[in-house]
């Protein structure tokens, strides 16, 4: 994940931040659906997670298949 990514993660009020607000605002609503509708672990917060999301490796072009790191965050929500 690029540093200015990052940055906008966690830093609200930089340049970056304003950018990533909205996503990590969408982000946000998904995790807590997610928490209430489903057994998701509650001892991340969505911005954690959405970190850890946008820094695995991406599939090459034209993968068939989602990403096996992918699967492995996935799996480990669940309680």
């Amino acid at each position: 994940m690029s540093a200015r990514v990052s940055e906008g993660l966690t830093e609200d009020g930089s340049p970056m931040g304003a950018a990533c607000a909205p996503m990590k605002k969408s982000f946000a609503r998904l995790y807590r659906r997610a928490q209430r509708e489903a057994d998701v672990r509650s001892d991340l917060t969505a911005a954690e997670l959405l970190a850890m999301i946008l820094a695995l490796p991406k599939p090459p072009p034209g993968a068939r298949r989602p990403s096996p790191y992918l699967d492995v965050i996935l799996r480990g929500l669940q309680r």
